[in-house]
């Protein structure tokens, strides 16, 4: 029987998503983890919020509205420690919690931040119940520096960067890829862009650098491309080697059929505050091409389980709370200098096949038992963090 009860406190109009998956996909010993069911119908909440977000009235009906949905609480619940997974407490809470953090824009709830909210949300962080403060990486450690400056020092022990984690998608779905969509032929390298927005993403650079590419490689690669406006995609891009699906499809599904069936995962993005998407590639045995954008440097090895390229409109860069377009429809332009890098780094792979074969031995590796991104790591780590912090809140009664 677990000593220790966990409850998952998050944003449940949608599953609880992938870099959580270690919570349920192997234990932590001695503690039981609750996550609250799915309900759906909160998705209502979300479409509003989009619409609302930009209304000075409404920006601080938001985070009441938040706290209501989402962070379920009984007094009287038989709950050891509250785990709030990109997500605030409200001021009132009572129980000892811990909470994490992909950028410290996800505590004011992705709205702009006032001096109010900023004073409010740190007096969260310092409150003796606030336990441990788990950023997701040294990038989104460093947004919580920069936010709160000489204050950091009042929380920085209770700080401490926790790394998601993924299965080795390679091994658990060894021998189930499903190639209906992506042919399976070892002639031709697979190459592949799995993200909604077109725009903001780097869709646009990498589908004008694939056809350039194209044209002296066409009977080397094919593309496949899984976003959102997919049928205008289709006009402006026609060969046959290139393939555009919708983005309807279930998680596993894209793993199946997209992830463990092509051979380069290329999305040049702009704007991230992590990007799963990378760590899934990689965990499939995929090599990677992506920006230096924000926490990417963390987990590409340039070289080794992929290629960076360059860009000058790496958003959160320039910014440290991404407003703007990065909440709008997008960056439009298109920047030669990260289509001209793109040639560049898919010509060297299309052309030394030893490259790609090297690249795709390392892409799997910080997820076996003991890397940078295994469960069995991660939920260790977390165990530490619980016990440390049921033993916290037992010495100051």
């Amino acid at each position: 029987m677990a000593e220790i009860k966990v409850k998952i406190i998050y944003r449940n109009y949608i599953p609880l998503y992938s870099g959580y998956c270690s919570f349920w996909l192997d234990d932590i010993p001695g503690v039981e983890v609750i996550i609250p069911e799915v309900k759906t119908h909160l998705k209502k909440f979300y479409k509003w919020y989009l619409l609302c977000k930009k209304i000075p009235l409404v920006k601080g009906l938001l985070n009441l509205g938040q706290n209501l949905l989402f962070n379920e609480r009984k007094d009287k619940e038989d709950i050891d420690l509250y785990f709030f997974a990109g997500i605030m407490p409200d001021k009132n809470f009572g129980k000892p919690f811990i909470l994490d953090l992909e950028h410290v824009y996800q505590l004011f709830n992705f709205v702009n931040v006032t001096a109010s909210r900023k004073k409010d949300v740190f007096k969260i962080l310092e409150s003796k119940n606030c336990k441990r403060i788990l950023p997701w990486s040294i990038a989104a450690e460093n947004t919580l520096k920069k936010m709160y400056k000489d204050e950091y020092t009042r929380i920085m022990n209770k700080v401490e960067v926790l790394y998601p984690a993924l299965p080795l998608y390679k091994k658990v779905y060894k021998g189930k890829a499903d190639h209906s969509i992506v042919r399976k032929d070892d002639k031709k390298i697979k190459i592949l862009f799995v993200g909604r927005d077109i725009y903001r993403k780097g869709l646009m650079e990498a589908l004008i650098a694939l056809k350039e590419i194209n044209k002296k490689f066409s009977k080397k690669i094919e593309f496949y491309c899984v976003s959102g406006d997919t049928e205008k995609l289709k006009n402006q891009f026609q060969s046959n080697n290139f393939h555009f699906y919708p983005f309807n499809f279930p998680h596993d599904e894209v793993i199946k059929k997209f992830f463990m069936t092509c051979d380069l995962f290329v999305m040049p993005t702009r704007v991230d505050t992590f990007g799963m998407v990378y760590l899934e590639a990689l965990s499939c045995g995929m090599p990677i091409i992506a920006t230096k954008q924000f926490a990417i440097p963390e987990f590409l090895k340039d070289g080794e389980n992929g290629f960076f390229v360059e860009s000058d409109n790496l958003f959160l860069h320039k910014k440290l709370i991404p407003t703007g377009k990065y909440s709008g429809i997008g960056y439009r332009g298109i920047e030669k200098k990260l289509v001209i890098d793109l040639t560049r780094k898919l010509n060297l792979i299309i052309e030394n096949p030893n490259v790609l074969r090297s690249l795709k031995i390392e892409a799997p590796k910080e997820f076996e038992p003991g890397g940078k991104f295994s469960i069995i790591k991660r939920n260790k780590i977390l165990e530490r963090m619980i016990r440390t912090s049921i033993k916290d809140g037992e010495d100051k009664i």
